[in-house]
């Protein structure tokens, strides 16, 4: 199986870390997007690329990910 790139909102979070985590376990690259307004940069595993962004204002999450693929 190829890896994948995958992007994770709320990756910072509870559920999200353990979803990352998971994907990691497989053999998958991880992106987080998180604005950290319950999440924590301590839940997010070292080497995982974390942008910070709100997934509901698109102007600001499209910075943050310009023109890449997952």
């Amino acid at each position: 199986m190829t890896a994948k790139r995958v992007l994770v909102t709320g990756g910072a979070g509870f559920v999200g870390s353990h979803v990352v985590d998971a994907l990691h376990a497989r053999g998958d690259e991880a992106v987080v997007v998180d604005d950290l307004s319950t999440g924590d940069r301590a839940n997010v595993r070292a080497g995982v690329e974390l942008r910070v962004a709100d997934i509901a204002d698109g102007p600001a999450l499209g910075r943050p990910l310009g023109g890449e693929r997952f």
